[in-house]
């Protein structure tokens, strides 16, 4: 008798026929490995996506950031321009304020001139010598005076008129009674160094 341990065989399909225990376990094998299947391909779809979902949160962050730095730039690029154009807006008031500030100095000039001086050698000095040596200066006063009047006017409403040169263009014209003045300035010192000659002592008195 041969005692040797035998090999058998096992035909998992026929067993399957003969055995309905062993069908049913391969089925519920089969069952859980398609169940194991569809869980992986659902799981990788899953890990897909969620891979696909960062990296398109990675690239909201990066446009978030991108306009986040734009708007910045453009911020800084406003409120360089603003701070420009003010800096230039207070260099222009600064300007017609020192433009008023010199024209009330020429009118208070021209004022004591016409008015004081006149007033002081009048008694000492005929007509026709003091006009000689005051000749275009009540002129030059009177456009002065309005030009004077228009830079004070445009330097109290300079917010919603922030020039002066349109004032100088406007008055233009009549400024040129200076080059005249100019023109026969020397003519002028003559008459009043030979009245000083001629009227020794007059033409020092005190003006009130």
């Amino acid at each position: 008798m041969d005692t040797s341990p035998s090999i058998v065989n096992v035909d998992v399909a026929s067993q399957s026929s003969s055995s309905p225990s062993l069908s049913r376990r391969w089925s519920s094998l089969s069952g859980s490995s398609n169940f194991i299947s569809s869980s992986y391909q659902c799981s990788s779809e899953a890990h897909s996506s969620c891979s696909e979902g960062e990296d398109e949160i990675e690239c909201d962050e990066d446009a978030v950031s991108l306009n986040s730095n734009s708007l910045s730039q453009i911020s800084s690029s406003t409120i360089s321009e603003t701070q420009e154009h003010e800096k230039k807006e207070r260099k222009a008031f600064l300007a017609a304020q020192e433009l008023t500030k010199t024209e009330e100095d020429f009118v208070e000039n021209l004022h004591l001139l016409n008015i004081h001086f006149r007033k002081a050698v009048k008694p000492f000095l005929p007509e026709d010598v003091l006009n000689n040596i005051l000749r275009y200066l009540p002129e030059l006063q009177a456009t002065n005076e309005k030009l004077l009047e228009e830079f004070r006017n445009r330097i109290e409403n300079w917010k919603e008129k922030p020039k002066i040169a349109d004032v100088l263009v406007k008055i233009g014209p009549f400024l040129k009674q200076h080059a005249f003045y100019i023109q026969y300035f020397v003519t002028l010192s003559k008459h009043f160094e030979e009245a000083i000659k001629k009227y020794p002592g007059k033409l020092a008195c005190p003006i009130d």
